[in-house]
């Protein structure tokens, strides 16, 4: 079981690595398939498959390097008007033995697609 770092009952650190997971396997599937995939508004073109690819890379890296459960000012959403459901820890999981090297290397996989596709 996932320790919880912030969020609630519906919206935890465990919902945020489903989404993740999600988000790695369109990676893969976009990096497979290209402008092919069916992700890729039509028309079917390199660069709208190389749009989609950085949207999937972009939200990978706020859920992995910038979810850490704390509004901007650092207080914790907990504490704050937003509610606990906010934003789950991701950070302070990562930070606490979660296993990062397969968002990593998505987003590494993600980053040089787009930049053989350009």
């Amino acid at each position: 079981m996932v320790k919880s770092y912030g969020g609630s009952d519906d919206y935890t650190v465990t919902h945020v690595l489903n989404h993740m997971d999600d988000i790695v396997w369109a990676i893969n599937d976009l990096n497979t398939k290209g402008d092919l995939s069916a992700m890729v508004p039509i028309p079917n073109t390199q660069a709208a498959a190389n749009i989609v690819m950085q949207d999937h890379v972009g939200q990978l890296e706020v859920f992995l390097y910038t979810y850490d459960g704390r509004d901007p000012q650092g207080n914790l959403y907990s504490e704050g008007e937003m509610g606990p459901n906010w934003e789950p820890d991701v950070v302070g999981y990562m930070a606490n033995g979660g296993d990062s090297s397969t968002y990593v290397a998505a987003i590494n996989l993600g980053k040089a697609y787009i930049a053989a596709n350009s």
